[in-house]
């Protein structure tokens, strides 16, 4: 079957049909561009947002000796993901006055 049959096959099931068209009309109207664009945006907004979330684990993790020990009994981690976390929370007490001049 050629792609032409397949794509009108598809076209005749509602969902994908609507779905098929909504991404033709986006192509011709250059929209490939603008999702790059706010797919970019969106990635370089994480890291600001990783950073908030160490600082925040760096005091919690400071104020809390039992911290990492309750995280890994909650998440069910164990070996080398454990220890991962063990040694990150350890990262963010230390530089948790670093994080927090940003």
């Amino acid at each position: 079957m050629s792609p032409a049959g397949i794509k009108e096959r598809l076209h005749r099931v509602r969902v994908i049909g609507t779905a098929l068209d909504v991404q033709e009309r986006v192509g011709e109207l250059g929209g490939g561009f603008l999702a790059s664009a706010v797919t970019l945006s969106l990635f370089l907004s994480l890291f600001p947002v990783l950073l908030v979330g160490l600082a925040l684990l760096g005091f919690l993790a400071n104020n809390d000796d039992t911290l990492a020990t309750d995280l890994i009994a909650d998440l069910g981690l164990s070996g080398d993901a454990a220890d991962f976390l063990v040694e990150g929370l350890e990262s963010a007490k230390g530089s948790r006055a670093a994080t927090s001049l940003l």
